[in-house]
């Protein structure tokens, strides 16, 4: 950001974040709960973790509390907590190191490296086992503290931009990481901030936080840094930690049945530390089930099983197990939990789950050979559809002869949990689908008893080979062209069946007669090919509008008008355009008077004083109307004052009855600008009680005039929106809040807090209150907007 800025400024906002600095200092002091770490409990955080080879693994990190010996059993807590190593895991301490220098032991500060050997073997995939950077490091001997506990709460401080901090409020669910001692730990989530809706830059509360996935541990007292973006905007310090409660968890990929009767029983958890232990199926009578038929509805029931490291709990109420996109059912203690507990850390949870039907969507028919100029049809067929079964095949013929067609009638038998739907599939046989011959010729499928279908298909036994001799001629009808064979004993009757079928290629209509208004017209078109000819005729043309104008009239007071309009002269008909393709009717062409009358000026007839009414008038130069009104009682001046210090103008609103000025005043300074008071005056504050002597005037103070309407005034400072009479750090957080819609302010405070006078309160007016506030500027003028 660019900053303008002298450097007598840049000097005064130095002294400021050093003395921002300071006190940052003196609040993690002043706040911090004590710890509840006694002096001998060792603890130290991983910060990192080598393998020195025919020594094994050394874990550098700082000692936070306590002492170390050599040959002490500690024991590692990792915050992940599907990696945990677990608290009753020991491992021994077989040297200390610190600066190539080797201790027998090591105490409270001391920067210094942890031989524990090789506990995990020496493969190079697994010899650092799961201990990661900010794991804990404790001895057994002391009263190890559990990465479980991981909802925090304590003392949340932001700092503000001065101090290197954020430069704009945050909210619950800001996620920032967690830092201790140059440890960045993980990422953890703003839960609670108590009563307040936000968290300002410089503002210290008490907040919860909870882990994104993973957990730390952690003592009363300890103070975190909150990172973003590489930098430190805050600090946090723990004053207790408690279970955090799981509010759900997905159940991955246990893939439902798809029309199979086997079921699906491999699963996974989406959340670490939950492992899916076994999952049944179970029919109605609560038995469990290893297939299902589909369309058979089964009871899915998962058992899940909860690491003793993970950094939550589970609530049988109200922690709520999903799959495949539903929520498991309140299906146990009188329908109450979504969980039952089945051990320790053992849950069960259950869902509905109905096996869905195979739709088919093609029946093919196979090994049916078509008649081939033989008596005798086949009927053997089968099909490799997966789910149907040939149960028939019978011909509308029982001994055809060649150049018969016959129909082919095939019954087909659906298997358990497969849907036909009879208007959308087919079966195919010898390249051609089924027929819709049935049920109004709306189905390719007709039941014909359970689970069986009849289909049919058209078939022509084909005559014994025949060379067949096409004129060169064209054969045609109306549609189509084709070449005839001339050839004795041709069997082929139908045309489409016969050489070059195929659709006329018309040109273009041609008109040969023209249509007049009451006789048809007549045309031509001709096949390219062909040369077939095709007539029509061509709709009489019908009358002919033939339109006259009529001028637009304009409608006076008391007289009618019209638009612009054509008349036909030959059906009396109205059109709105001169090509008279635009129909109008007789009223929609009229325009009523306006009843609207052209006066003329006003003429007094009688002047108003201050006890009698006056009257004018005045007269319609269309149809001499008389208007007459009533003058009212001239009332007096309106009582007004005027303020004045030295040459600093202040201004006085009158339509509002405010006197607004960009200058503080004590009660005295303020009586003493009072130049020109109408009659005498009281000055009293908002709630009508007195000024103390030297007192300063805020926003909301009230001069009331002592005149016969007891005119009241109100004082309006500008920036002073709390109306203590200065503009302070008080008034920037109101201006902040109204300008982020989280408070409403009256019209006098929505005033005294539009300083730029735009019409609205913005960050524009929150960033000059915070500058005035910190005696970083000063607002010289009342805003030309509110000028009289």
């Amino acid at each position: 950001m660019k900053r303008y800025v002298t450097k007598a400024i840049c000097g005064l906002v130095a002294a400021v974040m050093v003395l921002s600095v300071m006190t940052v200092g003196v609040f993690a002091a002043d706040l911090a709960p004590a710890s509840t770490l006694p002096d001998d409990h060792f603890l130290m955080y991983v910060s990192d973790i080598f393998y020195i080879s025919s020594r094994g693994l050394v874990l550098t990190g700082k000692v936070e509390n306590g002492t170390l010996d050599l040959n002490d059993k500690i024991v590692i807590s990792s915050y992940d907590s599907e990696n945990s190593v677990g608290l009753d895991n020991e491992v021994t301490v077989l040297g200390i190191d610190k600066g190539h220098k080797t201790l027998e032991s090591a105490t409270k500060g001391d920067e210094i490296g942890i031989l524990i050997g090789n506990p995990f073997g020496d493969e190079a995939e697994t010899r650092k086992g799961p201990i990661q950077r900010g794991d804990a490091v404790q001895k057994i001997d002391n009263e190890v503290i559990s990465a479980q506990k991981n909802k925090l709460t304590g003392v949340l401080k932001v700092y503000t931009k001065e101090e290197g901090g954020r430069h704009t409020p945050f909210f619950k669910g800001y996620k920032p990481t967690f830092s201790y001692t140059g440890i960045d730990f993980h990422t953890f989530e703003l839960a609670s901030i108590g009563d307040a809706e936000l968290v300002m830059p410089g503002d210290s509360l008490t907040a919860e936080f909870v882990p994104v996935s993973r957990s730390v541990v952690v003592f009363k007292g300890q103070t975190f840094n909150l990172v973003e973006g590489g930098r430190t905007v805050g600090v946090f310090t723990v004053d207790s930690a408690a279970d955090y409660v799981l509010p759900s968890f997905t159940v991955n990929e246990l893939t439902p049945p798809d029309g199979k009767n086997a079921l699906d029983k491999e699963a996974e958890c989406s959340i670490d530390g939950i492992t899916v232990s076994s999952v049944k199926y179970l029919n109605g009578d609560d038995k469990e089930v290893s297939s299902a038929a589909p369309g058979e509805t089964v009871a899915v029931e998962v058992n899940i099983a909860v690491s003793p490291a993970a950094a939550f709990t589970i609530d049988e109420e109200s922690t709520v197990p999903k799959w495949n996109g539903q929520a498991a059912k309140k299906a146990y203690n009188d329908n109450k939990h979504y969980l039952l507990k089945t051990g320790t850390d053992a849950y069960s949870c259950r869902f509905s789950y109905t096996i869905p039907e195979i739709p088919l969507t093609e029946i093919s028919i196979e090994d049916l050979t078509p008649p081939d100029g033989k008596s005798a049809p086949d009927t053997a067929a089968s099909t490799s559809t997966e789910g149907v079964s040939i149960e028939g095949v019978s011909y509308s013929v029982t001994a055809p002869a060649p150049g018969d067609t016959v129909t082919v009638y095939i019954i087909v038998k659906l298997g358990a949990g497969y849907t036909l739907d009879r208007t959308a599939v087919k079966a195919v046989w010898n390249g051609a689908a089924c027929e819709k011959a049935y049920t109004g010729n709306t189905e390719y499928f007709y039941p014909v008893g359970s689970d069986l279908y009849q289909c049919q298909f058209t078939y022509t036994i084909p005559n014994p080979t025949h060379e067949h001799v096409w004129a060169s001629e064209w054969a045609s009808d109306a549609g189509y062209h084709w070449h005839e064979c001339t050839a004795a004993g041709c069997t082929v009757a139908e045309n489409s069946e016969k050489d070059a079928y195929a659709a006329h290629d018309f040109d273009e209509w041609v008109e040969y007669k023209a249509p007049t208004e009451t006789d048809k017209g007549e045309q031509r078109k001709t096949c390219a090919t062909c040369g077939y000819i095709l007539y029509g005729e061509i709709p009489e043309l019908g009358h002919v509008h033939h339109g006259v104008k009529h001028e637009a009239v304009a409608a006076t007071c008391n007289a009618a008008g019209n638009i612009e309009y054509y008349s036909c002269t030959g059906c009396s008909q109205y059109f709105a355009d001169e090509a008279c393709t635009e129909q109008v009717t007789w009223e929609q062409t009229r325009v009523p008077a306006t009843g609207e009358h052209t006066w003329g000026e006003w003429i007094v007839t009688k002047e108003a004083t201050e006890t009698e009414e006056g009257s004018r008038q005045r007269v319609c130069s269309v149809c001499s109307t008389v208007d007459v009104e009533v003058l009212p009682v001239v009332a007096p001046a309106p009582s007004t004052i005027t303020l004045k210090s030295g040459d600093e103008k202040l201004i006085v609103v009158e339509g509002g009855k405010t006197v607004i000025t960009a200058k503080p005043y004590t009660v005295e300074e303020l009586k003493a600008a009072i130049a020109n008071p109408a009659t005498e005056y009281t000055l009293t504050k908002a709630d009508g009680s007195a000024f103390a002597d030297g007192e300063s005037v805020g926003t909301g103070a009230v001069i009331t005039l002592n005149d016969a309407e007891k005119t009241v005034f109100t004082f309006i400072l500008m920036g002073d929106v709390d109306g203590s009479g200065k503009v302070d750090a008080t008034d920037a957080r109101l201006v902040l809040r109204a300008a982020a819609k989280l408070d409403t302010l009256d019209d006098v405070k929505s005033k005294a807090a539009d300083v730029n006078g735009d019409g609205k309160i913005d960050a524009t007016d929150a960033r000059i209150v915070l500058r005035v506030s910190a005696k970083l500027e000063t607002i010289d003028a009342v805003p030309e907007a509110y000028a009289k």
